[in-house]
């Protein structure tokens, strides 16, 4: 065979490995397999069995229950109200995705995080007119970002975080109309949030914090939960204009307090054992309870705790942050235990479905929930 047929034969061989590997590497850009099919990824989880009823179909961020409805706020940004087992649209879905959301004492307004937590942007939706607005004071121009905010549990006031250097200015919005000089004629506004005032309480070196207002007069500030840090719990007296520590250097503090802030839930970590015990208003452990769960799978009524308690908690788990980051598979079963007695029995669990219990809340004789699986919102009987 001569020298120019044994290069030709190479030549072709080459160009045929060079198409195969052409051919190959598309397919498994395209489709993420070499043989050219369609990678099937895992089966969907099969909805909860047990005493469960859809309210509605998600994906549901937050949700808030009213004398009207419940008013749905989607992760899409779509806000909705469910009643009478349908669903009516009130504002549709945003290119704005949120992550946070509270609602007013009155349930008239919500005020909605959008974007993301390192750069977040807040709004108020006017649940009857149906109209977005700007929180305003918090957001005026050439202000820093706010980082969190909550609406209060009584009267028209909003409370926020808003970054000040290289720290956090804790400040107020408050609504209400003005006092009018005493003879003066009063009005009411066509906008009640037209004119808030703005009034800056404290400022303080925090690296984060989430903010909570269960009481009219006290606010809360909490640590990020992780296994990794030393966690706190502050407290702003609004009559008194003083901060205090009620809790320090607890790793992987989460709290769930109840509507009057005289309970709560706490989790935390003792060395790597993790320990779930009912607290007072000041942050007093009053008791352990009898099994494991995190707070923000918990609602209160009354003495009694509503918990999605995972049936479940592979070796080495690390709460809270295994939890939040999805690294183990939830199946949870509803627990409902008695703080004053001890004791606590189960409503339910998923049977062959897949249950991951968050945003516990207690309306009427039913207990409402969103399963992280679906995304949807159900309620059951307690």
């Amino acid at each position: 065979m001569t020298r120019k047929v044994i290069a030709l034969l190479v030549g072709l061989f080459g160009l045929a490995l060079l198409g195969a590997l052409a051919y190959f590497g598309w397919n498994l850009i395209r489709t993420g397999s070499i043989f050219g099919g369609p990678e099937e990824g895992p089966a969907a989880p099969a909805e909860p069995a047990g005493p469960f009823v859809t309210i509605s179909a998600g994906p549901v961020l937050d949700y808030f229950p009213t004398q009207d409805g419940i008013v749905v706020l989607k992760e899409n940004g779509e806000v909705s109200l469910a009643e009478n087992g349908g669903e009516e649209v009130l504002s549709p879905a945003s290119s704005d995705v949120p992550f946070a959301a509270s609602i007013s004492f009155d349930k008239q307004y919500l005020l909605v995080g959008f974007g993301t937590k390192d750069f977040p942007q807040f709004s108020i939706y006017d649940i009857g007119k149906k109209i977005w607005q700007p929180l305003r004071g918090g957001s005026a121009e050439g202000a820093e970002p706010v980082g969190a905010a909550v609406w209060a549990p009584q009267g028209l006031r909003v409370a926020y975080l808003k970054k000040a250097g290289e720290q956090w200015s804790l400040e107020l919005l408050d609504f209400a109309a003005p006092k009018q000089p005493k003879g003066a004629a009063t009005s009411t506004p066509a906008d009640p949030l037209s004119n808030p005032s703005v009034k800056k309480l404290v400022t303080l070196a925090l690296l984060d914090a989430k903010l909570d207002w269960i009481v009219p007069e006290k606010l809360y500030l909490t640590s990020t939960p992780s296994a990794f840090d030393r966690g706190f719990l502050m407290e702003y007296d609004l009559q008194k204009n003083t901060v205090r520590s009620l809790l320090s250097d607890e790793a992987g503090l989460s709290l769930r307090w109840r509507e009057d802030g005289g309970l709560g839930a706490k989790f935390s970590l003792r060395g790597q054992t993790p320990t779930f015990v009912g607290i007072d208003g000041s942050g007093k452990t009053l008791g352990s309870l009898p099994f494991i769960t995190l707070p923000e799978k918990c609602a209160f009524s009354d003495t009694l705790l509503y918990c999605g308690v995972p049936t479940l908690l592979p070796q080495g788990t690390q709460l809270p942050d295994d939890y939040h980051q999805k690294a183990f598979p939830v199946r949870d079963a509803i627990l409902k235990a008695s703080l004053d007695q001890g004791t606590f029995v189960t409503l339910a669990n998923a049977g062959a479905g897949a249950l991951d219990a968050t945003h516990l809340a207690v309306s009427g004789n039913d207990l409402l929930f969103v399963n992280e699986y679906d995304k949807k919102l159900y309620r059951m009987a307690r």
